[in-house]
C-alpha cells in the first residue's frame, strides 16, 4: 500500500505545514476582519488588544485541540509551553 506525500511525513514535519498554512489564512482574515470593524468604529485597535490579551492562554489552547490531531496538538502545547517558559510567563503543566 503506498502512502500519500502528508502520510510519509513524520509529525513534527505534518505539524510544521498543518501550523504554517492555518497561521497564514488565520492571520490575513482575522487582520481584515480586524480592519473592518476598527474603521466602522465597532471597536478600538487598545479594547482588540486587551481582549486579545485576556483571551490569548484558554483560547489557543482549545483552538490548537479543534484545529489538530491529537498527535500534532500534544507537540504544538509543548512547544507553547517551552516558549512560555523561557519568556517568564506562568504554566499550568501538562498539556491536556
Amino acid at each position: 500500500m503506498s502512502q500519500s506525500e502528508p502520510e510519509q511525513l513524520g509529525p513534527v514535519a505534518r505539524m510544521m505545514i498543518e501550523v504554517a498554512g492555518h497561521a497564514i489564512t488565520s492571520y490575513v482574515q482575522f487582520r481584515a476582519l480586524c480592519e473592518v470593524l476598527i474603521a466602522r468604529g465597532v471597536i478600538t485597535r487598545e479594547e482588540l488588544e486587551r481582549q486579545y490579551s485576556l483571551s490569548r492562554e484558554g483560547e489557543l489552547e482549545r483552538t490548537v485541540d479543534e484545529w489538530f490531531t491529537p498527535d500534532i496538538a500534544y507537540h504544538l502545547k509543548m512547544a507553547v509551553q517551552s516558549a512560555m517558559a523561557q519568556d517568564g510567563e506562568p504554566s499550568d503543566g501538562e498539556p491536556s
